[in-house]
């Protein structure tokens, strides 16, 4: 066959309030509201670079709830810049903009499914048939069906199965429009477009591909990472996909140790240090650890003194302050009650396998987690976790530590 390019890009999710971190001024709210529609327009920035054949939109692209009139108008102009190159746009609705009248109309070369049964498209270049694009809208919310049952392929130069669905034991998120990798892989296709799960996954079976591209801008901490859609190419047969990291922010989190730092100024130069090194887009929460002879609330007031000078293009996320108050473990282990018992276990489990051992042994008590089963105990966190929790013991002790 030809070669063949497009663009595969779900939930933009353009229009919905941002309501993902409490705290930030009305500045850092607009600017991660605005995200969603740089991340479209950079994806058809993108499109017209790499003059690709297509985009394939696979739902949500809108949210039912604020699907303003201004989200539309801002997704209209980006279509309407690939319609002027001759770059078509393949839409189908999901469960979070489900198909309607809709007295905005769109560029010739944008292409919406409509609802109720699975339509097929030929995709032309030059008279000639490159591709043929088979989808389905949702026509309201909470679809329960299975809509891939409808697709049948095979026939087509390049069959692309355009569909918003949740694909059952492979991804997690609400089960709207449940469908099964083996329903997949039978329906004739050659890739799968699919939307509704916010992390890129791409699966090859059988000259089958399967892919999400996940939301092209993160909207929380559990969105973290590179987003934005992927790029795929077909030659002599062969697809390949590539992830293209778009986001214009990105989720983080920053973990500073206190230990060692003797007075504010010290722990505003670890504090500053670590926000130093951030990149510019990045919304990021700081965890801030270790043991520290400053008043309880000092590290916060001290947090949000450093907060007005932040880089450029960083926001803050968030602060959680899990530091404990300077003393010596040595002094409260000669202690001869439970204080000294507990400071002697701090001790012992910083000293290797027999207290990693012991710990683990736990997991054989009835409630415990599993977890504790393959704890390292040189990890970071697991030892800060430890640390922690032997320290709320003595708080719950009521012992003058």
């Amino acid at each position: 066959m030809v070669g063949l390019s497009f663009i595969h890009c779900a939930d933009l999710h353009l229009g919905r309030p941002f309501t993902g971190v409490g705290g930030i001024d009305d500045i850092a709210v607009g600017q991660l509201s605005e995200a969603p529609f740089q991340a479209w327009e950079r994806i058809v920035d993108l499109a017209l670079s790499k003059q690709v054949d297509m985009v394939l939109a696979a739902g949500d692209i809108y949210d039912i709830e604020g699907m303003s009139l201004a989200a539309r108008v801002r997704f209209r102009a980006g279509c309407s810049r690939l319609s002027d190159a001759g770059i078509a746009c393949y839409v189908v609705r999901g469960n979070h903009d489900p198909l309607y009248e809709d007295a905005l109309s769109m560029p010739e070369e944008v292409h919406v499914f409509p609802a109720g049964t699975v339509t097929s498209i030929v995709h032309e270049r030059d008279g000639e048939p490159i591709a043929v694009i088979h989808g389905i809208s949702h026509d309201r919310k909470g679809i329960r069906e299975d809509l891939s049952a409808g697709f049948h392929g095979g026939e087509g130069p390049y069959d692309i199965g355009l569909l918003h669905c949740h694909l059952g034991g492979q991804v997690s998120g609400g089960e709207y429009a449940p469908c099964t990798m083996d329903g997949l892989l039978a329906a004739g296709m050659d890739y799968w477009a699919l939307g509704h799960v916010h992390s890129t996954m791409v699966r090859a079976d059988g000259g089958v591909t399967v892919a999400y591209p996940g939301t092209p801008q993160g909207r929380g901490m559990v969105e973290s990472g590179p987003r934005g859609c992927l790029l795929v190419t077909v030659n002599n047969g062969i697809t390949a996909v590539e992830a293209m990291d778009l986001a214009p922010w990105k989720w983080g989190r920053v973990r500073v140790d206190l230990s060692g730092c003797l007075g504010p100024e010290a722990v505003m130069d670890a504090i500053q240090t670590a926000i130093d090194d951030l990149s510019t887009g990045t919304v990021f929460r700081i965890e801030i650890v270790g043991r520290t002879n400053l008043e309880q609330g000092a590290v916060k007031q001290i947090f949000e003194g450093i907060g007005p000078g932040l880089p450029k293009g960083v926001i803050v996320g968030g602060l959680d302050d899990r530091t404990h108050p300077a003393v010596d473990m040595d002094h409260l282990a000669e202690r001869d009650d439970a204080i000294g018992d507990l400071a002697r276990c701090v001790l012992q489990a910083q000293q290797g396998d027999a207290a990693a051992n012991a710990i683990r042994s736990l997991a054989d008590v009835p409630g415990s987690s599993a977890v504790l089963k393959h704890l390292d105990i040189d990890d970071p966190w697991a030892k800060d976790a430890l640390s922690r929790a032997l320290w709320r013991a003595m708080d719950l002790m009521g012992g003058d530590v």
